[in-house]
């Protein structure tokens, strides 16, 4: 049991009660049988392109190789994603990195994956916030999965406004120049790219540019939530 786990034991993804399940990965663990209705898990049929349940890729051009993410950004899970933002529920990170962990097993080879990389905070943002959300899904991801965890490949080198209330133009515009990769900690290195809410796919798309123009290999962008 790590540091997390014992100031931040499992409860349930949506009501907070503990004692949601074993944890164990590929069952319906971290939801209690009162609130599993009250989720929505994205379906077999996501576009893994965008990580949409329908898709919405427009012939964008993506960076990345695959974008996925276990829930739909509504309802009660979304109020689960304001609490790990907001208010340093990382019980609710432990939560969403074991989803994050099913749905990796079950569309993507993990043996041919180097490394995690959580998407980076400004210093700024960290230090006034006191942690990443990211960080601490891509930790708990690590520990499930076995993949290495690595925060220093990526570094966010601008602050930003925050994204959620620009349009797609305007987000672009928002990230340019803002992320920078290591070439010699990532060439050559496969990677999975963790968030906590895929929107557009800016961020990821931005920082997944930066990791190939610094060499890496195949990337995998998973979030915890995506929107519709």
């Amino acid at each position: 049991m790590g540091f997390l786990d014992i100031f931040y034991p499992k409860r349930c993804l949506v009501c907070g009660k503990p004692g949601a399940g074993s944890g164990s990965v590929g069952t319906i663990e971290y939801i209690c049988l009162k609130c599993v209705d009250k989720v929505e898990f994205v379906g077999d049929d996501i576009c893994t392109k965008c990580a949409k349940p329908e898709c919405r890729c427009r012939k964008r051009n993506f960076y990345f190789d695959c974008a996925i993410a276990p829930f739909v950004y509504t309802g009660a899970i979304s109020d689960s994603v304001v609490r790990l933002k907001e208010y340093s529920d990382f019980s609710t990170a432990q939560g969403f990195a074991h989803y994050m962990a099913v749905m990796l097993k079950k569309l993507v080879d993990t043996s041919e994956i180097d490394v995690i990389v959580p998407v980076p905070a400004h210093i700024s943002r960290k230090s006034k916030k006191g942690y990443n959300q990211s960080e601490i899904i891509a930790r708990y991801l690590s520990k499930l999965t076995g993949i290495p965890f690595d925060k220093k490949i990526l570094k966010k080198i601008k602050p930003t406004m925050p994204q959620r209330n620009l349009n797609g133009e305007a987000r672009r515009h928002n990230l340019t120049g803002s992320f920078a990769a290591s070439e010699k900690a990532a060439r050559g290195k496969n990677i999975i790219l963790a968030d906590d809410v895929i929107t557009t796919g800016e961020t990821l798309n931005c920082c997944a540019q930066e990791l190939k123009r610094a060499g890496a290999g195949r990337i995998y962008c998973i979030a915890a939530v995506t929107t519709k």
